[in-house]
């Protein structure tokens, strides 16, 4: 679902308003996948809302290219077909 949800939040940026915008209110088990969202969507509303929630690591820092996405376990496998 991640590679999936990152690139429709990518195409339509829009949808980030609302859904991911205050990460703050996620329980904290679900919030670091929030902010993984925000920086894999790869745009800028996910790098504001990034900013505001100091992890400017991840807003500085591309997200890697598909193609070079290491496929280490089932997760990652996962993240390559939703992608």
């Amino acid at each position: 679902m991640l590679g999936f949800i990152s690139q429709v939040l990518h195409k339509y940026p829009a949808l980030i308003k609302g859904r991911l915008d205050a990460p703050e209110k996620f329980p904290e088990a679900q919030r670091n996948i929030a902010f993984m969202l925000l920086w894999l969507s790869d745009t800028q509303e996910g790098k504001a809302i990034l900013n505001q929630n100091g992890k400017t690591d991840f807003a500085i820092k591309p997200p890697p290219s598909i193609a070079t996405w290491k496929v280490k376990d089932a997760g990652d496998l996962d993240y390559c077909w939703g992608y």
